[in-house]
């Protein structure tokens, strides 16, 4: 993050929670991180992360509604996730949903089986 110099160690260390399904991120064990000096939780860390820049927070909430449906199976959803996606999100993320919405019947199928 070129625009955040002071915060590359953070999301450098991590990254990982970024792509975690949030109720797999640890709500319970305490731990110290060096990056924050201080014992947190790694949903507490998540939360700090994300709060960075709103262009990461948008993405990742797309991200988190998007492996949601998934999960689920629920093709509806994520077409009602891609159809709602902010404009405020990365180009990464534009892409993908660009492209999701390109092969729209191929996604479908995939999400349903």
């Amino acid at each position: 993050m070129q625009k955040y110099p002071e915060h590359y160690n953070k999301l450098k260390n991590h990254w990982r929670l970024l792509l975690k399904r949030y109720d797999k991120v640890d709500k319970k064990k305490i731990r110290y991180n060096r990056h924050f000096k201080k014992r947190m939780l790694d949903s507490e860390v998540l939360d700090e992360i994300i709060r960075i820049d709103p262009v990461l927070y948008e993405s990742y909430q797309l991200y988190q509604n998007l492996l949601t449906a998934i999960k689920l199976k629920n093709h509806q959803l994520f077409w009602n996730a891609i159809n709602s996606a902010p404009d405020n999100i990365s180009d990464y993320m534009k892409t993908s949903v660009k492209t999701s919405k390109k092969y729209h019947t191929y996604f479908s199928n995939a999400i349903k089986f």
